[in-house]
């Protein structure tokens, strides 16, 4: 889209409507938006029994996981740009293996509103914001660049063993 276009679909859409910085990693943000649509007609498309066959871990406990992940990865970003601590990117075992647990419906509900709200701090995310570092639960530092990617490597990996069952 060039820039002209860019600018005119802004102004048609109005002032309501989210964009993703011009300094945003627009590739690695694209591929983790296609990989997170991949994952959600997985997901959909996979039977409620599947999802909680034996097996170690269960594709219930990977979605869980993700999902969880895109949350804390949502509410670190929102910390940051809020100038406060910064919590873990890793959730907490206990959240995961209850998510796990939670009825298939739930566990659908629970990636879908994972995926906006972490879409949605993206998209509140300046150009600064997009060159920050972050220290996350007291963890190594990270490149809130490096996000997208990193989100875009779990949904290949969870992708991978959905299609694999």
């Amino acid at each position: 889209m060039t820039d002209a276009a860019r600018q005119a679909l802004i102004e048609r859409q109005g002032k309501g409507a989210r964009y993703d910085a011009p300094g945003a990693p627009a590739a690695d943000l694209l591929k983790a938006r296609r990989l997170t649509a991949q994952m959600a007609r997985l997901l959909n498309d996979t039977t409620d029994a599947a999802l909680y066959r034996a097996g170690q871990p269960s594709l219930a406990w990977r979605i869980g996981l993700l999902s969880l992940e895109a949350r804390r990865m949502g509410e670190a970003i929102a910390a940051h740009r809020a100038g406060q601590g910064v919590p873990s990117l890793v959730p907490d075992p206990a959240e995961v293996d209850f998510a796990a647990h939670l009825p298939p419906r739930a566990l659908r509900h629970l990636f879908d509103h994972a995926r906006i709200h972490l879409n949605v701090e993206w998209r509140e995310m300046s150009d600064a914001d997009w060159a920050a570092r972050m220290v996350p639960g007291g963890g190594p530092p990270v490149a809130l660049a490096d996000l997208p990617r990193l989100r875009a490597e779990a949904l290949a990996a969870v992708s991978a063993a959905f299609l694999a069952a």
